[in-house]
C-alpha cells in the first residue's frame, strides 16, 4: 500500500511538472501579441492617432502630417529639460524656488520628416508589440513607401528603415528625402498660458545651431543655464530606393561641448554593427520582458488595451532609468510639461508591481533615494502628503519583491523623517484627539489656484497607514522601538476621518460638495487599505462616498483616472461588475469631447492638447486588480473578476511577501492556484468560490482551513506548489482564453474614423 502512495506521489508530481512546463511553452508568444497589435487601417493623420516607440530614455510618436505631405517622428528624450535653478545639474527638479512651469520643465526637441516624392493619398500601419516596432506603407500617387521604424532597447538611437517603389512619369526611380525640423527650446507654457504672470519675466534659451561632424548632421541646442543637447542623423543607403536613417539625441549636460561629440560617435558606432545582430539585440529584450508574466481574459478589447501598455511601460522606463514625468519618451508641447507628484507619478508606477516587473520600480526609488533630501524640504508645506504617497509606491516596490535590507535601510528611515513631520504637525484638540493643520488635498478648491484643509482625508490616511507601517516593522525587526510607543500614541489618538451623510469629507468643515476628479479622500481605501472593506462599516463608508464622488453635479469634472481609480477601488471592495462597466465604459470612450483616450491608447485632456501617461497605465494596474490582490496579508485570487469573464487565467503575477501567483478560472470557478514562494513569508491564499479541502502538488504540504475560502499554505523560501479542490481534476496547462466579448485587435486609426480639430497648441510664439 504505501509503494502505491509513493507511486501515486511520484506520477502526479510528474504530471505536475509536466503540466508546468507546458506552462511556458503552450502557446506562441509571438503570434498570440500580434492580436493585441495597434492596427490603422488609414493612416494616423496626427501625433493623438500615432504609433510610438521607445526605449525608457529616447523615442518618438509616428504619424503622418498631410498638410505638409510629410511622414513624421516627433523625436522625444526624457531627460532633456532646463536647469536654470541648477546650473551643475541635468535638472532643478525639488530644488528651492525652481518653477515646473519654467525652470525644470520638459523641452521639445523636433521631427523628423520623410519627404516622398509623391503625394501621400493613403496607407496603413501597425504597432508590432513583440518586435517593439512600428510598420508603416504609406500609398503616393508615384508608389510605396514601407517603413519600419523602432528605438533600439539599449542603443540610444531610433532607427527608421525605408523602401520606395516611388517613380517619375518616365520610370526612374523619384527619391524620397529626410528634414529635419527643430522645435524652439523654449518653456510650453509660454505657448500654452502666454499671457501668464510668471512667464513675463521668462528668457528663451539661445537658438538652435545646425552643424555637421563629418558626414552627420547636428543640431545643437544650447541652454541659458549652460551646456547643450544635441540631435544627430545620418541616412545610410542601402540601394537607389532604400536607406536606413539612424537619430540620436545626447544630453550630457551638465557638461559643456561635450554632447556633439557623444551624438557623432553614437551613430558612427551603430553603423559599423551588422543590422541583423543590432536588430536582435533590441528584440531578445522585449522577447524576455513580456512572458515575465501573463494574463488573459475573454474580453478581447480589454486584453489588448492591457498588453499594449505592458508595451508602454517597457517603453517608458528601464532599470535605473529616469522617472517616468507625465509624458515619458513621448513629448509635445503641452500643459504639464514636468513630472506631478500629488497622483500622476505615482499611477504610472502602479501596474509595475503586480506584473513583476518590479525591476522598473527602481527607477522611482532611485529618484526618491537621490532626492529626498530636497524632497521633503520641498513637501514640508502642506505638500506633505504627496511625499508620504510616493513613500507608499516606494513600500510596494520593496515589499512586493521582499527585499527586506531595502525595505529597513532605503524605506524605513525616510518613513521615519515624513512622519516625523506629521508629528510636528499634529496639535492635541479639545476633544483629546490629535489633528493636523491646514494641508492641501490635491487640487480641491472652491477658489483659484490650491486650498488647504484642517484633518485633509488625505492626509489623515496617509499618516495613519506610515504609523501602521512603522509599528509593524519595527516591532516584527526590533529596531527603532524607541520610537513605537509615541507613534502608538499618536494612532491610538489620531482623530477619526471626518464624514457625513455623503461619506467621507475632504476634510474639517468641508464637504465633497462639488465634482472634482480627484480621489485623493478615497485612498485610505485605496492603495492605502486603511480603511478594511471587509469590515462592514469600512466598506458602507466607502461605497457611500464612491457614489458620492461619480453622482455628483453628474460628474461634471470627473476626468480619465476618476474612472480607472473607481475601478481600482471598487475591485477592492470585490465588486467586479460595477469595476468593469465603470472602466469598460472609459476604454470605449475614444475621442470623447470630454478627457478620453486616443486610438492608440494614449490620454488627453483639454480637448485632446494635453497627454498625460498615467490614466491608461492606471487601467491596466486597474484590470490586474480584478484578477490578483494581496492586502491585509493574504493573496486574494479572482477577488474581482467580473461575471461574464467565466474563464480567465494568468501566470507569474506578483503578490506582496515575494509571491508569484497563477490561476486559471473555468466556467466561472476557481479551477486551480499556483504559488511560489521567493522570500518564505507566511502565505494566505483567499479563493472565494472554494469552501473544500484542498489537494496539493507538494506531499505533505501544510494546508489550514481558515473558512471562508481562506487557506494558509505552509510554503517554505523557494517551493512552489499547486493547490486546486481535493476530486476535481484541473487543466495546469496555460493558454489564452477565447473572447466572448469584441474581437481582436481593435485598437488603432480604423476605416471611417476622424480625429477631431484644434487638438494643439500653438507651435510658434506670436
Amino acid at each position: 500500500m504505501l509503494k502505491k502512495s509513493l507511486l501515486f506521489v511520484l506520477v502526479l508530481l510528474l504530471a505536475i511538472k509536466m503540466n508546468a512546463q507546458k506552462v511556458t511553452k503552450s502557446f506562441d508568444w509571438q503570434q498570440y501579441l500580434s492580436k493585441q497589435d495597434i492596427i490603422w487601417e488609414q493612416l494616423p493623420p496626427t501625433w493623438n492617432a500615432g504609433g510610438f516607440t521607445g526605449n525608457g530614455q529616447l523615442g518618438m510618436v509616428m504619424y503622418a502630417s498631410l498638410d505638409s505631405n510629410t511622414f513624421d517622428f516627433h523625436i522625444g528624450r526624457v531627460d532633456v529639460t532646463d536647469h536654470r535653478k541648477a546650473p551643475d545639474k541635468k535638472t532643478s527638479v525639488w530644488v528651492s524656488g525652481a518653477s515646473q512651469f519654467y525652470d525644470y520643465e520638459r523641452l521639445d526637441i523636433g521631427r523628423m520628416k520623410l519627404v516622398p516624392a509623391g503625394k501621400i493619398i493613403s496607407g496603413t500601419m501597425r504597432q508590432d508589440l513583440w518586435n517593439a516596432k512600428v510598420t508603416a506603407n504609406v500609398v503616393t500617387d508615384l508608389g510605396t513607401i514601407t517603413i519600419e521604424a523602432f528605438t533600439h532597447t539599449s542603443d540610444m538611437v531610433n532607427c527608421m528603415k525605408v523602401v520606395s517603389t516611388e517613380k517619375s512619369k518616365d520610370g526612374s526611380p523619384a527619391n524620397y528625402s529626410w528634414r529635419f525640423v527643430p522645435s524652439d527650446a523654449i518653456a510650453s507654457r509660454r505657448f500654452v498660458v502666454p499671457n501668464e504672470k510668471g512667464g513675463k519675466d521668462y528668457v528663451h534659451n539661445p537658438n538652435f545651431v545646425l552643424g555637421t561632424d563629418g558626414d552627420i548632421s547636428l543640431c545643437t541646442q544650447p541652454l541659458l543655464a549652460g551646456g547643450e543637447y544635441v540631435t544627430a542623423w545620418h541616412e545610410k543607403k542601402q540601394g537607389n530606393q532604400s536607406s536606413t536613417l539612424f537619430l540620436t539625441v545626447a544630453n550630457e549636460i551638465p557638461a559643456v561641448g561635450q554632447s556633439a561629440k557623444v551624438a557623432a560617435n553614437t551613430i558612427r558606432k551603430i553603423e559599423q554593427k551588422n543590422w541583423a545582430d543590432f536588430f536582435n539585440v533590441h528584440t531578445a529584450w522585449w522577447h524576455n520582458f513580456y512572458p515575465k508574466s501573463f494574463l488573459s481574459i475573454p474580453d478581447a478589447y480589454t486584453e489588448s488595451f492591457f498588453w499594449i501598455q505592458m508595451y508602454k511601460l517597457g517603453s517608458l522606463t528601464r532599470e535605473n532609468g529616469e522617472l517616468i514625468d507625465d509624458q515619458g519618451p513621448f513629448f509635445r508641447i503641452n500643459q504639464w510639461p514636468y513630472p506631478t507628484f500629488n497622483l500622476n507619478v505615482q499611477l504610472s508606477y502602479w501596474p509595475v508591481y503586480a506584473s513583476n516587473h518590479l525591476e522598473l520600480a527602481t527607477s522611482l526609488t532611485k529618484h526618491v533615494d537621490e532626492k529626498f533630501p530636497l524632497m521633503l524640504k520641498s513637501s514640508n508645506n502642506g505638500r506633505l502628503g504627496d511625499l508620504a504617497w510616493m513613500m507608499h509606491n516606494y513600500w510596494w516596490a520593496v515589499r512586493f519583491n521582499a527585499d527586506n535590507n531595502a525595505l529597513l535601510q532605503n524605506w524605513y528611515p525616510k518613513a521615519v523623517a515624513v512622519t516625523d513631520c506629521y508629528m510636528k504637525m499634529m496639535k492635541i484638540g479639545d476633544d483629546g484627539k490629535y489633528h493636523l493643520p491646514p494641508m492641501l488635498s490635491p487640487e480641491f478648491s472652491h477658489l483659484q489656484g490650491s486650498q488647504s484643509f484642517e484633518d485633509a482625508t488625505y492626509n489623515i490616511g496617509l499618516f495613519n497607514w506610515l504609523l501602521t507601517r512603522l509599528i509593524d516593522i519595527s516591532e516584527l525587526n526590533k529596531m527603532g522601538l524607541e520610537n513605537v510607543d509615541k507613534w502608538k500614541e499618536a494612532k491610538s489618538k489620531l482623530v477619526p476621518f471626518h464624514t457625513d451623510e455623503n461619506g467621507l469629507m475632504i476634510g474639517k468643515n468641508q464637504s465633497f460638495d462639488f465634482s472634482h476628479r480627484h480621489f485623493s479622500h478615497l485612498l485610505p481605501l485605496y492603495p492605502l487599505f486603511v480603511l478594511n472593506p471587509d469590515n462592514n462599516e469600512d466598506r458602507e463608508l466607502v461605497e457611500k462616498s464612491l457614489k458620492h464622488w461619480h453622482h455628483i453635479e453628474n460628474g461634471l469634472r470627473l476626468a480619465g483616472y476618476s474612472f480607472t481609480g473607481a475601478a481600482s477601488l471598487y475591485a477592492a471592495l470585490g465588486q467586479g461588475d460595477t469595476a468593469n462597466k465603470i472602466l469598460h465604459g472609459f476604454l470605449k470612450a475614444v475621442n470623447a469631447k470630454t478627457p478620453h483616450l486616443t486610438p492608440n491608447t494614449f490620454y488627453m485632456e483639454s480637448g485632446g492638447k494635453n497627454p498625460t501617461i498615467e490614466t491608461p497605465l492606471n487601467a491596466a494596474s486597474a484590470i490586474m486588480d480584478f484578477l490578483l490582490q494581496s492586502w491585509g496579508n493574504k493573496i486574494r485570487v479572482f477577488p474581482a473578476t467580473p461575471s461574464d469573464w467565466k474563464d480567465a487565467v494568468f501566470q507569474n503575477l506578483t503578490a506582496i511577501g515575494g509571491f508569484e501567483v497563477s490561476a486559471k478560472r473555468v466556467n466561472g470557478k476557481t479551477d486551480w492556484v499556483s504559488i511560489k514562494s521567493n522570500a518564505g513569508e507566511k502565505c494566505i491564499i483567499k479563493v472565494l468560490d472554494w469552501k473544500l479541502p484542498l489537494a496539493s502538488s507538494i506531499s505533505g504540504l501544510s494546508i489550514k482551513e481558515l473558512g471562508n475560502g481562506e487557506y494558509e499554505l505552509g510554503l517554505k523560501k523557494g517551493q512552489t506548489v499547486f493547490v486546486y479542490p481535493k476530486g476535481s481534476k484541473p487543466d495546469f496547462a496555460i493558454t489564452p482564453v477565447k473572447s466572448t466579448i469584441d474581437s481582436n485587435n481593435g485598437w488603432g486609426f480604423k476605416n471611417g474614423m476622424k480625429m477631431p480639430d484644434n487638438e494643439f497648441w500653438p507651435e510658434k510664439l506670436n
